[in-house]
């Protein structure tokens, strides 16, 4: 049978914490000694084997923990009593590595920069958080996980503390008071902030209960699968029941004599409303909901080696310090600016604003799209700097862009003069992978007439001898779209559907929801336009599992751009059993990533009367 891992790693890292000892696994059975102490206070003895899995392992002499378990209980209880706020220290340690630099340099990959690393070492302290958590699914049963999570405070991403714990011993007292402690990189608006201050746990917890929901979302699918599953019986039931009572009714009501049919009408209008009042008891019975309950945390103190690094491109430098981490013997990843994880084969990104400690490194994942002329590199949080040419719809960066004198428009540096030149309105030129948009414009373009336009050399942007009007046509009056102010994303787990909200002064402009259907991604949007909405309504052949967060993320740029919002204005929400959390990126639901949901979504789309 599998092992538990949440309550394993809970119970052993706790048993580690009040310093017991702890041998490898062997057969599913971990070993522990217990101090003595320790043993009293939880009435048992001092040696112990206990094991995960669902079976008894009584015929092995070993004790099956389970959530309910007395012994689990007990170190529940005694973590709630026990202070909120704890403190343990790594130490001693070796702070010292020779050939930190050539490892540095060695280790670092940009596919579009280059790293360059100091020859001065420090040692500083860094933090860890243990956040110990209980949480509950209840929907018409209730099911409890504890569970154990490490964060990097300074890092703001999650760790594998079980792999910290097992190399090394927590101690009360702190070998090394005299070190700086680093502040956190993720609080960019506060760089010299005590790293364990209120507002920066606080900060930390909420990104700790987006990696508990990272682990749990299986069992909240899976969760949620069920209640609507007994929710879909409970309904056929209730439906049927009252179906025939109504039928009963209305036949009894059409032969009645004229004095009992009001009593027969009135019984039929309390059988209605009896029915939507159980529907709607049924649909709270089985509505899951998600209690998360911190029980305490501790905070680890360890030492390491830093070094700074300086990451170059087109004189764009980014700073950043690399630590060196002599318990798990590792150089620490950077981390993305974008998602806040850690990663490698991070970019660059190009945007010169702000100072070199401020210029973001993102993942390929995490990037807007790349400029069509300049190829410079930009990341989500910068995707203003990314604009589109309005004639061939390619993303062209602020460096690159062409603002056309006449009629106010941008375009890429190979179709400048033709934002204007079909009628007032931009000639439009599909660009293909088989062909250059510079072989296409007689195929897409309309054919205007010689009075209103002059000859145009299409590959080289200049004009031919025949003179520009004196005025240029204007373009011909179309329905303004509104303009927002932020973009909002709700993502629910457990179902694959995204909802994308223009919102003004925190009132709804337009909403536009993907869904995942059974031929491809179904769009439906409630805007303006109404049935001119050229997205309602509409299909997308969904992407690999791998790429599916990419295309979403597209789509739901392209929602923001039609409502002048900017890349940095979409806020991520994920919705759990009534329960909201901010998230700093797309996190797609795992029925988005479901290989066989994707395949049938597919082969529906690919069918001839989607083609």
């Amino acid at each position: 049978m599998s092992e538990d891992i949440s309550l394993r790693d809970f119970i052993l890292g706790y048993c580690q914490q009040v310093g017991g000892l702890i041998e490898p696994p062997a057969y599913g059975i971990h070993e522990v000694l217990l101090p003595e102490d320790v043993a009293a206070r939880w009435g048992v003895d001092s040696f112990q084997r206990f094991t995960f899995t669902q079976e008894s392992g009584a015929e092995m002499g070993a004790t099956a923990l389970y959530y309910g378990h007395p012994l689990v209980e007990t170190i529940v209880l005694e973590l709630r009593q026990s202070p909120a706020n704890t403190r343990f220290f790594i130490n001693p340690l070796r702070l010292e590595k020779p050939g930190l630099r050539e490892l540095v340099e060695k280790t670092l990959t940009f596919s579009n920069a280059r790293p360059a690393a100091s020859h001065t070492q420090r040692t500083r302290l860094y933090h860890y958080v243990c956040f110990n958590f209980k949480a509950s699914l209840v929907s018409d049963e209730k099911h409890e996980l504890l569970i154990q999570l490490w964060m990097h405070l300074q890092g703001g991403y999650r760790v594998h503390g079980s792999e910290i714990q097992t190399i090394t011993a927590l101690d009360l007292e702190n070998a090394y008071p005299h070190l700086d402690a680093v502040p956190p990189e993720w609080r960019a608006l506060q760089p010299k902030e005590n790293p364990l201050s209120s507002e920066t746990l606080t900060a930390l917890l909420d990104r700790a209960c987006l990696a508990v929901l990272d682990e749990i979302a299986p069992t909240l699918e899976t969760a949620q699968k069920r209640s609507r599953h007994f929710l879909d019986l409970d309904r056929a039931r209730l439906e049927d029941y009252y179906a025939d009572l109504q039928r009963d009714l209305e036949k009894r009501l059409s032969r009645s004599e004229s004095e009992r049919r009001p009593a027969l009408e009135a019984k039929l209008s309390i059988l209605k409303t009896e029915r939507q009042s159980k529907l709607a008891d049924a649909e709270q019975k089985y509505r899951l909901r998600l209690d998360l309950d911190l029980i305490n945390l501790a905070v680890i103190a360890q030492p390491k080696i830093e070094l700074d690094v300086e990451i170059t491109k087109r004189g764009v430098i980014a700073k950043r310090s690399m630590a060196w981490d002599p318990v798990r013997h590792i150089l620490e990843p950077l981390v993305c600016d974008v998602c806040g994880q850690p990663g490698e084969g991070l970019h660059l990104c190009e945007s010169e604003s702000g100072g070199s400690n401020l210029r973001h490194l993102a993942h390929s994942a995490c990037l807007a799209p790349q400029c069509s002329d300049c190829k410079r590199t930009f990341c989500q949080l910068c995707a203003d700097k990314v604009h589109t040419c309005v004639v061939c719809d390619a993303p062209v960066c602020v460096h690159s862009l062409v603002l056309c004198n006449s009629c106010g428009r941008e375009t890429c540096q190979k179709h400048p003069n033709l934002c204007h030149a079909a009628d007032g309105q931009p000639q439009r030129i599909v660009v293909t992978a088989q062909a250059e948009p510079q072989s296409q414009p007689k195929a897409e373009a309309p054919k205007p007439t010689a009075a209103k336009l002059p000859k145009m050399n299409v590959q080289t942007g200049g004009k031919a001898k025949t003179p520009q009007p004196k005025k240029p046509v204007k373009p011909a009056s179309l329905p303004k779209t509104p303009t927002a102010q932020r973009i909002q994303v709700e993502v629910e787990i457990g179902r694959a559907e995204v909802r994308a909200f223009a919102l003004n002064k925190e009132r709804e402009i337009a909403m536009r929801v993907w869904e995942l259907a059974d031929d491809g991604i179904g769009v439906t949007c409630r805007c303006e336009k109404g049935w001119r909405c050229r997205a309602d309504g509409s299909l997308h052949r969904p992407a690999e599992a791998g790429q599916i967060e990419a295309q979403l993320m597209s789509l739901i740029r392209a929602f923001s751009a039609e409502y002048g919002v900017p890349q940095k204005k979409i806020s991520f929400l994920r919705m759990i059993g009534g329960h909201t959390l901010e998230d700093r990126r797309l996190n797609l639901s795992l029925a988005w990533k479901d290989p066989g949901s994707l395949a049938a979504a597919q082969a529906g789309f690919d069918k001839p009367t989607h083609r």
